[in-house]
C-alpha cells in the first residue's frame, strides 16, 4: 500500500489490494485512513478536549508507541504525495484501466487539455476538450478537434533518446541503494521543513522571554535542513552520473515494454510529469497538424504531419 500510493490513487490501490486475496476487503476509505495515520510509523498522538468538549486538539506526540510499519521519514514523503494529489492536475487515476500516458501533459494549441476518447468503432483519439463545447479557436464549427492516439504515441516514442528514460528502466544495485537513501533523506527534509514552519508559528505567539530560545531552535533546525539539502544534492549527482553511464543500454524496445501493462503506463505517465514533458498539438488544416514536444520547457522538436507524410523540423535525421 505504501509503495502503490506514489503511482496510484486510493481507488486503484483498493482494487489492486483486493486482487491479492487478503483476508479482508479494502475500501478507499480504509486505505486513506491507514496512509494518513501517524501510527503507521509507530507514533501516538495524544489529544485533549477543545472548547466544545471534543477530543481533537493536539497535545503531544509519543514516538515508538506502536510497532512501526514504515519510517517517520517515509510517512512524511507519503503525506507530501497525498497533499500533492489534492491538486486536480495530479489527482488519482480513474477506477477503470489506465491507458493514456499523455494524461495531463498533452494540450491543444488553444490551451485546452487533450482528453482520451474511445469511439464506438474502437478507434482511440486525443480530443481537445474545449472543442467539444465549441470553445476552441482551431476547431471547425460543431466538430471536435481530434487526433489518433496511436499516431501521437508513435511520434512521441521516436524521441526516447532525448528523454532520460534510463531513470525508470535501468536500475543497478548501486542506483537502487542510492535512491533508497535519497528517498529517506527526502522524508527527513519534509519533516524538518514542517518543524521549521511550526517554530516560526510558535515564535509569533510567544512572549519576549521565550523568543530567544525559539530563535535558537530555529537556527538549529535551519542548519540541519541545509545539511540535509546538501546531502540530497550530492545523492542526486551520484545517481545522475550512474544513469549517464547506463544511458546507452536503454532501447526503444525497453521503453515500449512499459506500454504493455497498466502499471507500466501509470509509471510512465508519472515519470513524464516529473520530467515536465509537454505536448502541444496545433491543427493547421484538414489532415495536417504539428506536434511540439517539450522537456522541462525546452523544445525538443516540432513534428509536422500531413496525410501520411511525417517530417521533423529539428531532428530531420530521425527515421520515421
Amino acid at each position: 500500500m505504501t509503495e502503490l500510493c506514489y503511482e496510484m490513487g486510493f481507488q486503484s490501490i483498493t482494487q489492486q489490494l483486493n486482487k491479492e486475496n487478503h483476508a479482508r476487503k479494502y475500501t478507499s476509505s480504509t486505505v486513506s485512513k491507514v496512509l494518513h495515520k501517524h501510527a503507521i510509523y509507530g507514533s501516538f498522538l495524544a489529544l485533549k478536549l477543545d472548547e466544545n468538549g471534543v477530543r481533537n486538539v493536539f497535545n503531544k506526540e509519543i514516538k515508538n508507541y506502536y510497532p512501526s510499519v514504515i519510517s517517520e521519514a517515509e510517512f512524511h514523503r507519503i503525506s507530501s504525495k497525498l497533499q500533492e494529489r489534492l491538486d486536480p492536475k495530479f489527482s488519482g487515476r480513474k477506477a477503470e484501466e489506465f491507458r493514456n500516458i499523455f494524461r495531463g501533459i498533452a494540450y491543444c494549441k488553444c490551451g485546452s487539455s487533450l482528453r482520451f476518447h474511445k469511439q464506438k468503432n474502437h478507434y482511440i483519439d486525443l480530443v481537445c476538450h474545449a472543442s467539444t463545447v465549441d470553445n476552441c479557436e482551431f476547431a471547425k464549427e460543431k466538430k471536435g478537434t481530434r487526433y489518433r492516439y496511436a499516431l501521437i504515441e508513435m511520434l512521441f516514442m521516436m524521441y526516447h533518446n532525448q528523454i532520460p528514460f534510463e531513470q525508470i528502466i535501468v536500475k543497478s544495485d548501486d542506483i537502487k541503494l542510492l535512491e533508497k537513501e535519497q528517498k529517506e533523506n527526502a522524508g527527513l527534509i519534509i519533516a524538518k521543513e514542517k518543524a521549521l514552519a511550526n517554530n516560526f508559528s510558535i515564535l509569533e505567539k510567544s512572549s519576549e522571554n521565550s523568543q530567544k530560545y525559539i530563535l535558537q531552535r530555529i537556527d538549529e533546525v535551519s542548519f540541519e535542513l541545509d545539511e540535509l539539502k546538501k546531502t540530497q544534492h550530492e545523492l542526486s549527482l551520484k545517481i545522475n552520473n550512474l544513469h549517464i553511464a547506463n544511458k546507452t543500454s536503454v532501447s526503444a524496445f525497453d521503453v515500449n515494454k512499459l506500454l504493455i501493462t497498466e502499471k507500466g503506463r501509470i509509471k510512465l505517465n508519472n515519470f513524464l510529469h516529473s520530467q515536465k514533458i509537454r505536448l502541444v498539438i496545433t491543427p493547421e488544416k484538414k489532415k495536417f497538424f504539428s506536434v511540439e514536444i517539450f522537456h522541462a520547457d525546452k523544445l525538443i522538436d516540432t513534428i509536422d504531419v500531413e496525410n501520411n507524410e511525417i517530417s521533423a523540423r529539428q531532428k530531420s535525421h530521425l527515421q520515421f
